[in-house]
């Protein structure tokens, strides 16, 4: 009893798997007389039944249907002369089609490669189907429609398979040759990828377009900023840093890179990485102002005011009119200037020598060009507030009228 109902059992089985490959012969009716929705319905169950012996069959006829939908539509969306008739819903059907008629034979050759029931591949549609798809700059086309049409991450995906499917098992030994935008459109993979906040991709595809001279600029900056909104892990972290580190190498006077590295490693907890890279910088480009400017931000930030002295004026030295230099070179000497005067100053009574007062109104007076220099090279304030140091520095040398100046500036 038990074997008949197992034999019974089979025979159901065997039975459905039998319906859904019929589909695919059923299928083939409403397509011959160009209905490819009702097609493409009838075919659909057999595309998703794990039933479906023959899955190569019924993605390929799945793959003809799509083609043939595009081939239809190739004259009127194509057609130089003015059609009345030709649609907007036209142009976007040839595009779509095309692509789900590719990515169908794609599908198809996952199962086509496939051994049968008896162990053996035979390969039955790959050949045909990578003579037909071989000339790929249709994606081209038909992602251009799909932008003109704001379908943009459509747009993406049709170029994206553009990019990819040379990689597919479909074109193996096949050589698909490229063409003059395959840089443009790597760049355009990116851009809209990263748009959609879709930042892995944008990532891979920036990559891509780097190997492209025309495209490294745009790509890098994608491939930057995308790797920063892409941070998510501590190894994320250090990829994006490898990343800016990487493009600050291959475009030194692109000064983004250089902020986004120094944005990096003055986050707190991060000093030591810090001055070991700002030494590395100096050993690459000691001509770099910034680096300089930052090393005397280090000295300045540790109270080492006559190391940050040196360092802002060799900043100053290559590029005078650098105000945030000259600006913290005067910081420091003033800072410098009251240090001492609390070295000097008795420590019960607050008094001070004579002698040592000058040593402090030396140093004052060392900080005073300094700052009048900052504020004659930015006297809108807009970079950094010289006139509350301008102004304690003029109160020190008891010169009123230019304590009552800088209060005039700032309000007071």
């Amino acid at each position: 009893m038990k074997k008949l109902i197992l034999m019974a059992t089979m025979a159901i089985v065997a039975l459905t798997a039998s319906a859904q490959d019929d589909l695919v012969k059923q299928a083939k009716k409403p397509l011959a007389k160009g209905n490819y929705e009702e097609a493409i319905n009838i075919l659909t169950p057999a595309l998703t039944s794990d039933a479906t012996v023959n899955k190569d069959a019924a993605y390929q006829l799945l793959s003809d249907i799509y083609f043939k939908q595009n081939q239809d539509l190739q004259s009127v969306v194509f057609n130089p002369m003015p059609m009345p008739e030709r649609t907007l819903q036209d142009t976007l059907n040839w595009a779509t089609s095309y692509i789900k008629a590719m990515e169908a034979a794609m599908e198809c050759d996952k199962y086509d490669v496939l051994p049968d029931a008896k162990g053996k591949v035979k390969i039955q549609y790959r050949k045909a189907n990578a003579d037909r798809f071989l000339n790929r700059a249709n994606l081209i086309q038909a992602g251009q429609f799909l932008l003109n049409a704001q379908m943009n991450e459509e747009a993406r995906d049709a170029w994206k398979l553009y990019i990819d499917c040379p990689e597919a098992t479909m074109f193996e030994g096949k050589e698909m040759p490229a063409a003059d935008y395959d840089g443009q459109i790597n760049y355009f993979v990116a851009l809209l990828s990263y748009q959609i906040d879709d930042h892995a991709n944008a990532v891979k595809y920036a990559k891509k377009a780097m190997a492209y001279e025309d495209q490294q600029k745009d790509a890098s900056e994608i491939l930057v900023y995308s790797g920063k909104a892409n941070m998510k892990t501590a190894a994320d972290s250090l990829d994006y840093l490898n990343l800016v580190k990487e493009m600050h190498q291959q475009f030194p006077t692109d000064t983004r890179y250089f902020q986004e590295l120094q944005a990096y490693y003055t986050q707190p907890g991060r000093e030591a990485a810090l001055e070991a890279w700002v030494n590395e910088e100096m050993g690459i480009n000691p001509n770099n102002v910034d680096i300089w400017f930052l090393k005397g931000w280090m000295f300045m930030r540790d109270e080492k005011y006559d190391d940050g002295v040196e360092a802002f004026k060799k900043a100053v030295e290559i590029d005078p009119t650098h105000v945030g230099s000259v600006f913290n070179a005067g910081v420091c000497l003033f800072n410098k200037a009251r240090i001492l005067q609390d070295q000097y100053a008795d420590k019960n009574t607050g008094d001070i020598s004579f002698e040592n007062l000058e040593k402090v109104k030396a140093v004052v007076l060392e900080a005073k060009p300094w700052m009048e220099k900052a504020r004659e090279l930015d006297p809108t304030r807009s970079t950094c507030n010289w006139a509350l140091t301008l102004s304690q520095i003029y109160y020190f040398l008891k010169d009123d009228a230019g304590v009552a100046e800088m209060d005039a500036i700032m309000g007071n």
